[in-house]
């Protein structure tokens, strides 16, 4: 099967490789490879082109939010740039249909990248979130502007054969909100690295000698930084041993860095506060390895990749409930989970865990990896495989 993957994130591009996004197109498209078909990503880039990455076709599109000046230019008309975007990935979609047809197209929700779709390909799209959802998160304030993206974001789906996603409270919300079928298929797994570097891990050791907590993944409002913010001075009072290490990209806070927030609220035990940028996986893993526990209290997520490699590597994750880690962590028994928005909580929750003996937490971590198995790419690309069946059968 010739299958073509839409997005706007991929591993290749420098500015988003290290995405949810980005990282599950990844590990889908290497897991259809290996059962034998044919994956082909388009990508929304800053340049033409095309490469091949692990043996994955990836064509790059030099679109139109790359170019700064234009941009400038389109704020002043909300939503051009994704019809604009959307119109560039499609043609390039149309050009690589008639040299070799695709069975069906795959669209990422993010962008609206499906509002071009060719209509007689058989098209779907994979929900990674809700733009009002996330403006909410990022406490965003509402605007005409946020609304023409959030009802183009709806207006996309609208446009597809049909809609799958990895999470039940996304599809919940979509369901109640605009009458959306989503079909529950959830994201695989695979610690894709043959290899790993430990540069960073070495790095932080020689800041942290002793236990830390991580957090990873996007620092901002959304991924709960400013939770764990609010509660850091209290914690590292309580543990004078321990520290809190940070490793992503920082996405700011009331116009300035959030790790400056954190550092802030830290008070006098900010030498124990650790950030470094974001980082491929083979250097993020030995240090997800390494931690005590992972902190994602995620106001709201999508089936979060980041819980899912720290339980991969047996890590006790501390997340938070309505957030879509219900789906992952069974609290108490594979992971615990705090109240979203609650610093009172999210202590409570990371006290308790750290009262646990090694042999808890090693059992736990144990139950967590067995939960991530069931994300084997094996099984997820049957069920994947299978939809795509049906949505070619009901279409053509």
């Amino acid at each position: 099967m010739r299958i073509g993957f839409v997005t706007t994130e991929y591993v290749t591009e420098e500015q988003n490789y290290d995405g949810g996004l980005a990282n599950y197109l990844s590990r889908i498209c290497l897991a259809l490879k290996d059962k034998g078909h044919e994956p082909v990503v388009i990508v929304a880039s800053s340049c033409d082109g095309r490469l091949r990455h692990n043996g994955i076709e990836v064509n790059r599109v030099k679109a139109l939010c790359y170019r700064k000046r234009l941009m400038k230019i389109l704020q002043f008309f909300p939503g051009l740039d994704w019809k604009i975007v959307s119109r560039q990935l499609n043609d390039k979609i149309r050009s690589l249909h008639k040299e070799n047809p695709f069975d069906v197209v795959q669209y990422a929700s993010v962008g609206a990248t499906v509002l071009s779709r060719r209509a007689d390909i058989p098209s779907v799209v994979r929900i990674s979130g809700n733009q009002k959802l996330w403006d909410i998160a990022y406490e965003e304030a509402p605007s005409r502007k946020k609304r023409v993206y959030q009802n183009l974001e709806i207006e996309g789906l609208a446009r597809a054969d049909s809609l799958y996603g990895p999470s039940r409270v996304i599809a919940d919300y979509l369901k109640t909100n605009h009458d959306f079928d989503i079909q529950i298929i959830e994201t695989p797994f695979v610690q894709e690295c043959s290899s790993f570097d430990a540069g960073l891990y070495n790095a932080i050791r020689t800041e942290v000698p002793g236990d830390y907590l991580l957090f990873f993944g996007s620092l901002g409002l959304a991924k709960g930084v400013k939770t764990i913010a609010d509660m850091v001075h209290e914690l590292l009072e309580k543990h004078p041993a321990l520290a809190v290490v940070f490793v992503g990209k920082d996405m700011g806070y009331n116009g300035r860095p959030i790790m400056d927030y954190v550092r802030e609220k830290a008070g006098e035990h900010a030498d124990r506060v650790v950030w470094h940028d974001r980082v491929k996986h083979e250097q993020l893993y030995p240090v997800i390895e390494g931690a005590k526990l992972v902190l994602l209290p995620s106001r709201i997520d999508n089936f979060p990749n980041c819980c899912v490699e720290a339980m991969a590597f047996k890590k006790v994750v501390v997340g938070t409930k309505g957030a879509s880690f219900e789906q992952l962590i069974d609290d108490g028994v594979s992971g615990m989970l705090a109240v979203p928005d609650d610093p009172r909580s999210l202590l409570a929750v990371v006290t308790k865990a750290l009262s646990l003996s090694e042999e808890e937490l090693r059992e736990m971590g144990e139950r967590a990896a067995r939960r991530t198995m069931e994300l084997s790419p094996e099984r997820i690309v049957e069920q994947l495989l299978a939809y795509y069946q049906d949505v070619i059968g009901r279409v053509k």
